[in-house]
């Protein structure tokens, strides 16, 4: 059976989303704190969800995620809609570097400002989930 690791950058990151995403959150052991290197979080402009943005010298916190079956990746990849893709990237843990698939927005998505999951986490995450959050993919942005 494959499993699949993934890095959470964004809305992911917290349980609460992992948990209606999957329908249940992930065991503790299986989530470990890594950094992404050369890349920026930035808000999606028009909602309350994050992308990735290449810029040199800057760094990504989030979490690697081990041992994800096959449902698991196709409701994550579901929940992240049409605008993301999977990537294999190397990211930076404390037991050295892990390759791990990350969603990569697609060139439709428009960056605004740098986006931060403790700040969207106690002012935003409720909004997220009324406004922005459906299993069948991430309200797209506001045209």
């Amino acid at each position: 059976m494959s499993e699949t690791t993934l890095f959470f950058y964004g809305t992911l990151r917290a349980r609460e989303i992992r948990s209606a995403v999957l329908g249940d959150d992930l065991p503790a052991i299986r989530l470990t704190n890594a950094v992404l290197e050369n890349y920026q979080v930035r808000r999606v402009l028009g909602t309350l969800y994050p992308m990735l943005v290449a810029v040199a010298g800057k760094r990504v916190a989030g979490l690697v995620v081990t041992g994800l079956d096959k449902q698991a990746v196709e409701m994550l990849d579901q929940f992240e809609g049409q605008n993301y893709r999977r990537s294999a990237l190397q990211v930076q843990t404390a037991a050295g570097l892990v390759k791990a698939d990350v969603y990569l927005p697609n060139a439709k998505l428009s960056a605004a400002e740098p986006w931060d999951f403790d700040s969207w986490y106690k002012h935003d995450m409720t909004t997220f989930l009324k406004q922005d959050f459906r299993h069948e993919g991430v309200r797209p942005p506001s045209d």
